[in-house]
């Protein structure tokens, strides 16, 4: 649901070009009436010398008000029709000042008023029904996809252009945000995050989360060559039209950067752990939920501090492999800034040693 007063969906920008509408509203809804809007009642002033708007009068307290000419000589200019209906302006009062200082009100005949639009900055409804060509799966989807990999990888993709005009909609004033897909398929979220951000220089951000069984052979590929290059044709990167090959379609690349985990599943994390009474554990399962909670305080990476009520990892003891620093940044919330053969630096300018690894992790509520 959409909080009042606030528009949050925007359709596709519409093309940059200048318009011009009548200032004050018209119709016969009480929003288009001084009743039902007093705010939006007052008086625009105009310079009849040139027909220029100088400003504008605070909206009258009483039912009267002045309408002659100012004092400086101004003409007063009220939203009231030919047949003397009381109406109101297309702006409040205090954003028709804003609009006169851009210069965005015109006047005609020292009496008809334009407000100027810049039609660059407006976008096009949002239907219920999206019927463009341009959502067809299978020239959007399958023959994009294809033309990337170079053979159908992926059965039923989507639209690259339902994915970006979804997360344009929500982003189009912004130009940021993450956007989260929890079942990443074919990686097509990523690629609409990646083709808007190219297009208008935003700095949106993705997640993705995949099973794994087409992380590599699909997700991974795609997101380095839609990076590399917006053009593609059967597997190939289309050079810029000016290079010295000349090759016709003109390839736009894009600075990236992208991270990505693997996540263990639970049972494995317990398999490769290192357990110091580990002959005494011959024939039982170790990942059994028993065996785990009897044994985690013996692993050689884990140490307890009941009186501190403490537990600290040794996360190079762990087990070979680790990411030490992505796993610090990971437990604190803390973003990498730099790292060395030594240390890890946060961007909040503290530091951690790579070569002595040992940070308190977990504050447990209870012991075992």
């Amino acid at each position: 649901m959409t909080p009042k007063g606030k528009k949050l969906l925007y359709g596709i920008k519409k093309e940059n070009a200048i318009g011009k509408i009548g200032f004050i509203r018209t119709g016969t809804a009480d929003s288009n009436l001084r009743i039902g809007r007093p705010n939006s009642f007052y008086a625009v002033l105009v310079d009849p010398k040139n027909s220029t708007v100088v400003g504008a009068e605070p909206p009258p307290l009483g039912k009267q008000y002045p309408k002659g000419k100012t004092k400086e000589g101004y003409i007063r200019i009220y939203p009231v029709s030919a047949d003397g209906t009381e109406r109101v302006w297309r702006r409040s009062y205090e954003s028709c000042k804003d609009e006169i200082e851009r210069g965005n009100i015109e006047c005609q005949n020292n009496k008809t008023l334009y407000l100027l639009t810049d039609d660059s900055e407006k976008h096009k409804p949002i239907f219920s029904n999206w019927t463009d060509t341009r959502y067809n799966a299978g020239a959007y989807g399958t023959n994009i996809l294809t033309d990337l990999m170079g053979s159908p990888l992926f059965s039923y993709p989507k639209s690259v252009f339902t994915v970006m005009d979804c997360v344009n909609a929500v982003t189009a004033k912004t130009k940021s945000g993450i956007v989260v897909d929890y079942f990443a398929g074919s990686g097509t979220t990523a690629h609409a995050v990646i083709n808007l951000n190219r297009a208008d220089g935003g700095k949106r951000k993705y997640i993705l989360v995949e099973m794994g069984e087409h992380f590599n052979t699909v997700i991974l590929p795609r997101v380095k060559k839609v990076v590399f290059s917006d053009k593609w044709k059967d597997g190939k990167a289309q050079p810029p039209s000016d290079s010295p090959r000349n090759w016709g379609s003109e390839g736009k690349g894009i600075s990236h950067f992208a991270k990505y985990y693997e996540l263990e599943q639970y049972e494995d994390t317990l398999r490769r752990a290192s357990y110091r009474d580990a002959p005494l554990l011959q024939g039982v399962d170790p990942y059994t939920s028993y065996v785990f909670l009897r044994d985690l305080k013996l692993l050689d990476a884990i140490s307890l501090d009941k009186k501190e009520n403490r537990v600290d990892a040794h996360l190079d003891k762990l087990y070979s492999g680790i990411d030490v620093a992505e796993t610090l940044s990971c437990v604190t919330g803390k973003a990498i800034k730099r790292v060395t053969r030594d240390t890890v630096e946060f961007q909040d300018g503290t530091t951690a040693s790579l070569t002595n690894p040992e940070w308190t992790l977990i504050k447990p509520l209870v012991w075992w």
